[in-house]
This record gives structure tokens, sequence and C-alpha cells, in this order.
């Protein structure tokens, strides 16, 4: 009880277990049967989804082709100079 003989407020008595008189919501039992809500997801959501998952596949695809099938430029050894430019000799007939 609160000072000055009012019944302390009805949350009060409901946090220190005591009965209450706010409506409370119905336990439910184990036992009652309730059919699983379908989760609803926003359509833009999902078609982002799939077109990221999309790419991502194909991205993966085109990464093992390329590296099994296109040649790489060799790293470690030199490559040859390119031929130097030869003069050409130019005939003047006067």
């Amino acid at each position: 009880m609160s000072a000055g003989g009012s019944p302390p407020a009805p949350r009060r008595r409901a946090r220190y277990g005591e009965r209450s008189s706010v409506a409370r919501k119905k336990k439910r039992k184990v036992t009652d049967a309730r059919a699983p809500q379908r989760i609803r997801y926003p359509v833009a959501v999902l078609v982002r989804m799939f077109v990221l998952g999309s790419v991502a596949v194909l991205a993966a695809v085109w990464a093992i082709w390329r590296q099994y099938t296109v040649p790489r430029m060799p790293m470690v050894v030199p490559v040859a100079p390119a031929p130097a430019a030869s003069e050409i000799e130019i005939d003047t007939a006067e």
C-alpha cells in the first residue's frame, strides 16, 4: 500500500506479483493448435535479392571459365623486344 492508505496503482501491484485489475493476455496452452502464419516479404526486396544472386552466380561462372580458357600473359619471362625500325632507302631520280 502506498502512503495515504490508497491502494497502489495496478501496474505496481502486477510488478510485485499481486493480482492486478489490468486486462492481461490470455496465456496460450501448449496443446492449442495454431496454424503458422505466412511470412510476407516485399516484392521489391525479393526481386533485388534474386537479381543480386543471379549476378553473383554469373560472375563466378565467367571467372572460372576465364581462368581455364583464356591464356594469360607471361609475367616472369621477359618478352622479346620489338624489332628496331629499319631505314628505308629512297631512290630519288633527278
